[in-house]
């Protein structure tokens, strides 16, 4: 935990002076966030010995970070899929960093969930789905 807490500091100060100096507008704390799991991902690969739950909590922070930014703006009709979306991420990561070996059967989980979140999607005029619609909609708006 000490490496990633003193990559994530020198990253966002790094990240601080970057703004500054490029007058471009991102998030220091999301770059240092990424850049941090980055570098523990390599270091990882390259027979480095790293905390396997600290860059699991990293690449899940980011992955909902991700979810966050990729949706923003959207029409509210598109945010139905931000559930499917995010799992979608958390299944990815479990793949990189090599948790599960069931990769097969997650994945058929994963399309169906997308699939009755599509469902939902296209039959959102019917009344009756499109009262479970709002509601999937509104679980991150309304908390």
């Amino acid at each position: 935990m000490t490496l990633a807490l003193i990559l994530m500091v020198g990253f966002f100060v790094l990240s601080l002076i970057a703004r500054t100096i490029t007058r471009k507008d991102f998030c220091a704390l999301c770059a240092s966030v990424t850049l941090t799991w980055l570098t523990l991902l390599i270091l990882r690969f390259t027979g480095a010995e790293v905390d396997s739950l600290v860059l699991a909590i990293l690449l899940g922070g980011s992955a909902v970070g991700l979810m966050y930014y990729f949706f923003s703006g959207k029409s509210d009709m598109v945010q139905i899929f931000k559930f499917p979306f995010v799992i979608s991420l958390f299944w990815a990561i479990s793949l990189v960093l090599l948790v599960n070996g069931e990769w097969l059967r997650d994945l058929g989980i994963i399309i169906l969930v997308w699939i009755v979140f599509f469902t939902v999607y296209l039959f959102y005029k019917n009344d009756r789905l499109k009262e479970i619609g709002r509601k999937l909609i509104e679980c991150c708006k309304n908390w």
